[in-house]
């Protein structure tokens, strides 16, 4: 039998709580209707390995069905379990051709209090679904809708200001990003 004293015990409690709100509050069921187009479904979202280089240390997200779930091996370490889950996707035109993309929102937390925010774009190329850039959209930030609209990802944001503490973000922000080189680069 593990015993744990009560100050070890409160920051796996924590971890747990918000592991459980992630996963109730962004499942892929409170993803848009609008799940197909031509050839990119919203269970191809919901079912792919992403790779993030802002997520640093971390292994690709190999997501099933809109999450993922990694725990590390040591399991004396409170922090040891790495979760995201899929929270957004669109679908439309980005690129030139007949082509439509599927731009995607995760959000994932490595341990810690941090749930960092990834914007990433799905293309077919020669029939493989193929993930073309991601953009970090920041920690603790939230995502009230995403569309894509005129070539762009259109996001409508409420990130944080200078005086905002990590937890409680203010500022209402519309944010655009462009594919350019199959790069994502926000549009100013």
């Amino acid at each position: 039998m593990i015993r744990t004293t009560g100050s070890k015990l409160i920051p796996i409690l924590v971890h747990i709580a918000c592991i459980l709100l992630l996963c109730f509050c962004f499942t892929p069921a409170s993803l848009a209707a609008d799940t197909e187009m031509q050839g990119i479904s919203l269970k191809d979202v919901n079912n792919f390995t992403y790779r993030c280089p802002s997520a640093g240390e971390l292994p690709d997200f190999v997501f099933k069905n809109g999450t993922f779930k990694l725990e590390s091996a040591s399991t004396d370490d409170p922090n040891n379990l790495t979760v995201a889950n899929i929270i957004n996707a669109a679908f439309g035109k980005l690129l030139p051709g007949e082509q439509q993309e599927a731009a995607v929102i995760f959000v994932y937390n490595g341990g810690g209090s941090g749930w960092f925010y990834e914007l990433t774009v799905l293309t077919r190329r020669d029939g493989a679904l193929k993930q073309l850039s991601c953009a970090a959209l920041g920690d603790r930030v939230q995502v009230n809708a995403m569309e894509i609209k005129n070539n762009q990802i259109v996001l409508d944001m409420t990130t944080h200001g200078p005086d905002d503490p990590a937890c409680c973000p203010t500022v209402r922000s519309t944010v655009r990003y462009v594919l350019d080189k199959d790069q994502l680069m926000e549009k100013q």
